[in-house]
């Protein structure tokens, strides 16, 4: 099949130009060719010659067995990751856990001490004083069970301070 060469963007034979006959051989045009050139008779001079084309053909074999005993281990190695990732993500969140439940204990004992301190100083002096002997006395009593529990203060610590260390250190020995 002979045809005139109307668009270069194809794989035209080295020199080839717009306007030039190529004649394939096999009488198909490839198909690279198609809508680049447009057919002529037979009596035209040929300027190029292109080859016939020869197909490839490529046969893939796979064996199923092969390739569902690898997908099966693949599916296998997944879901021992899953599990891994599952139990890690249970351990943590148990922990967190423990942690939480610990902090409201030491927050439930901040909170009563608070709750004691300001039932104390609602009371009112007792004994007849002037308040200053009981607040005193008050203040002598977190020192002394501060001590007695081993918790690290400084003179100048506030009672509140002071209460918030004691029930620290009492939550951590329960």
């Amino acid at each position: 099949m002979k045809v005139r060469i109307t668009h270069m963007k194809a794989p035209w034979p080295s020199g080839a130009s717009v306007g030039q006959v190529v004649a394939f051989e096999g009488g198909e045009i490839a198909g690279w060719a198609r809508g680049k050139c447009v057919p002529v008779g037979d009596d035209e001079e040929v300027n190029h010659t292109v080859a016939a084309s020869r197909e490839v053909v490529m046969t893939l074999s796979v064996d199923s067995a092969e390739v569902q005993e690898a997908f099966h281990g693949l599916r296998q190695e997944d879901l021992r990751r899953i599990e891994e990732a599952k139990a890690a993500f249970e351990a943590e969140r148990q922990s967190l856990l423990a942690e939480n439940a610990s902090l409201r204990d030491l927050l439930a004992a901040r909170d009563q001490l608070v709750a004691d301190l300001q039932a104390k100083l609602a009371a009112g002096p007792t004994g007849g004083g002037d308040g200053t002997q009981q607040a005193g006395a008050e203040r002598a009593a977190l020192e002394a069970e501060a001590k007695a529990l081993g918790v690290e203060f400084a003179p100048q610590i506030g009672d509140k301070a002071l209460a918030d260390r004691i029930a620290k250190k009492k939550a951590e020995t329960k």
